[in-house]
């Protein structure tokens, strides 16, 4: 995460860099790094901070709804059981989810539905209350839920993935992008010279590190769009 901020602060000085060495303009250069810098510090860095929550949420889920399971069929008793997975988690301690002094072991496992916000969850809770009204055997009762949260946990995993790899083609597009102009820069001088005098090359450049952004917003979008059981994994 620390890596991740650093770059985005690391960014937009090399884009501004790099506009300053195709353009030979200060103030270019600078509005371009104010347009970057700002752009990276809020939205990307929110998308950012969304996302890795949004992946502890998937990973806490599948942890503590694992351990709830066993700690049932371990003490026979969901309230015991409650208690005894919910004490090293301190969840009181933590804004997150709210204030919770005033609730029992068990209520404090129904109100983490309104922190999941996953059907998954809500039907894991409907089979505990089964459990409570008519006993059985916990682990059979959960065996499918079991099985499903782990495939959840799978399905983020190859999300994150895939979300990588885009990532990586995205940036290797634009370094192509940008190689092609440091040829024209550094390869082609005469032709350069005689670009860099026209306004229309200076447009065109403008437009080009705007259209970055532009791309760099879809690619979010198209990202936000990945759900799970309709939980959205950038909200």
């Amino acid at each position: 995460m620390a890596q991740q901020k650093l770059l985005l602060y690391l960014t937009p000085v090399m884009v501004a860099l790099i506009s300053y060495i195709l353009l030979n303009n200060v103030y270019i250069s600078l509005a371009v790094f104010t347009i970057y810098f700002l752009y990276f510090a809020v939205r990307l860095n929110l998308f950012i901070v969304r996302l890795d929550k949004q992946r502890k949420k998937i990973e806490f889920l599948y942890t503590f709804m694992n351990d709830l399971i066993i700690s049932v069929s371990v003490y026979k008793n969901v309230e015991k059981a409650c208690e005894a997975t919910l004490e090293p988690l301190h969840l009181e301690q933590n804004k997150a989810f709210g204030d919770l002094s005033s609730f029992d072991a068990y209520e404090k496992v129904r109100y983490l539905s309104n922190y999941f916000l996953m059907p998954i969850y809500d039907i894991f809770l409907n089979v505990l209350d089964a459990y409570i009204e008519n006993g059985g055997d916990i682990l059979e009762m959960c065996e499918f839920i079991s099985s499903y949260i782990y495939q959840i946990e799978g399905y983020f995993i190859k999300s994150e993935t895939i979300r990588k790899n885009k990532l990586i083609e995205f940036i290797s597009l634009w370094i192509f992008c940008l190689f092609l102009l440091f040829f024209i820069r550094f390869a082609l001088v005469d032709f350069y010279a005689q670009l860099s005098s026209s306004v229309l090359y200076v447009i065109g450049l403008i437009f080009f590190f705007l259209f970055i952004i532009i791309s760099i917003e879809v690619l979010l979008f198209k990202l936000s769009k990945n759900k799970i059981q309709g939980a959205n994994l950038c909200a």
